[in-house]
């Protein structure tokens, strides 16, 4: 894993540098995707600017640098230059995530890992305010989800896979766990952040955070809460 490589903190708001330092220790995650309102960059894989970002709301500036800003409407971001290839049988994903409303009673999706409706990672914000994490493999849905309604502000939510379990995570606590009945297969048609499927519909309103994700590893509970407390403050 690559040093970060911090942005300018007098133009990006105030950076947490021991968080990225704890990031760098525990060497969790290939890919961190750190915005700019407009755009993103991948700050740990070295590959520069990644994707297509279609966020166009402004900067942001808050104390875990500037987010990718989403805005309900046309923004959605693919990823797929970061992660392509077999959908991972194993794998981490984690953000800071600031929904416009964490009660609004829309769905809103967060990440899509897709291959086909067969064959996939969904996990998103539902009408019932509640977060869920979809893995369909071969057809079969495993889900489980976790209620958000009381949440307020910036909040660190996240999900792992692997072949003998699905977890979701709120606030480095693991609050719901599933067993998939198989892993899904097949060559990724679709990764990205904010919308399902690269369509314009349920889309993310809101900011996202610092997503980082692990392409080969459901990283454990005791790892994920480092994670959390490194950024709580």
């Amino acid at each position: 894993m690559k040093t970060i490589d911090l942005l300018n903190t007098t133009t990006h708001g105030v950076l947490p540098q021991s968080y990225y330092n704890a990031i760098n220790d525990i060497g969790a995650f290939d890919i961190v995707l750190i915005g700019d309102g407009d755009t993103f960059t991948d700050r740990i894989s070295g590959t520069g600017s990644i994707g297509t970002n279609t966020a166009s709301s402004g900067t942001i500036n808050n104390r875990f640098i500037q987010g990718i800003d989403f805005n309900s409407t046309t923004s959605l971001a693919n990823i797929g230059s970061v992660l392509s290839g077999t959908i991972p049988a194993a794998m981490t994903f984690s953000a800071w995530l600031a929904f416009d409303s964490w009660d609004s009673g829309a769905v809103e999706q967060v990440a899509n890992i897709r291959v086909d409706a067969s064959n996939e990672y969904r996990f998103f914000k539902f009408s019932s305010d509640a977060i869920f994490l979809y893995h369909y493999a071969g057809g079969t849905l495993t889900q489980q989800f976790q209620d958000v309604s009381t949440l307020t502000g910036i909040n660190h939510i996240g999900f792992t896979v692997s072949a003998s379990q699905i977890a979701i995570y709120v606030n480095g606590v693991q609050v719901k766990t599933g067993t998939p009945s198989a892993a899904p297969t097949g060559t990724l048609t679709f990764s990205g952040l904010g919308s399902l499927n690269g369509i314009v519909s349920n889309l993310f309103s809101g900011v996202m955070y610092d997503v980082s994700i692990n392409t080969t590893t459901a990283l454990d509970s005791a790892t994920i809460l480092k994670i959390y407390n490194a950024g709580k403050s």
